[in-house]
């Protein structure tokens, strides 16, 4: 069963402050309430000062780039948007957002987020497309040359001009009454 978009950021919107608030009370029995409580406003301002300094800089070139009426998707990428997204994540109450946030901060974890993200991206396309790859077993498929007899129409077989050799699926051996 496909969980609607709508019913995913619904259950992210009340899980979230939900499992901030275990972690916050996890923190605060391991080290006082009053120091939990000072780290969360001292990461609240470095996120605001992150957020004022990528911020400007995000901000003067996107005022460009719509003043040319061309807005690029590069306008989006980059340090400078990691940096203001991971302030952003900063001000926001609670230690698993700012987990997140450093993990933003640091360049090779930017990196594996944005191929993580990257590559979940294009599996969302391809499902939206239809554009669909079935992974088989090798004991599950058989090369067959170009014009061999005895496969069934349609199951597993390129499309007509593709290539010089189809992939079909074997028979079921269990309904196979030769067996």
């Amino acid at each position: 069963m496909r969980v609607s978009w709508a019913k995913r950021i619904l259950l992210g919107i009340v899980a979230l402050p939900i499992a901030e608030i275990f972690v916050f009370v996890a923190v605060a029995v391991e080290i006082g309430v009053v120091e939990a409580f000072l780290i969360q406003v001292a990461c609240s301002l470095l996120g605001l000062i992150l957020i004022r300094s990528a911020g400007r800089v995000r901000i003067a070139r996107l005022r460009g780039a719509l003043k040319d009426g061309v807005v690029r998707t590069a306008e989006f990428e980059g340090a400078d948007f990691a940096r203001l997204f991971a302030g952003i994540l900063l001000v926001v109450p609670g230690f698993l957002t700012d987990a997140l946030a450093a993990l933003l901060l640091v360049p090779a974890a930017r990196r594996l987020l944005a191929g993580i993200l990257r590559r979940w991206l294009e599996r969302q396309a391809r499902a939206a497309t239809g554009e669909r790859v079935i992974d088989l077993d090798p004991d599950e498929w058989r090369v067959q040359e170009p014009g061999a007899r005895g496969q069934e129409p349609g199951v597993g077989t390129q499309a007509p001009g593709v290539g010089t050799q189809r992939i079909t699926r074997r028979p079921d051996r269990t309904s196979d009454p030769d067996a």
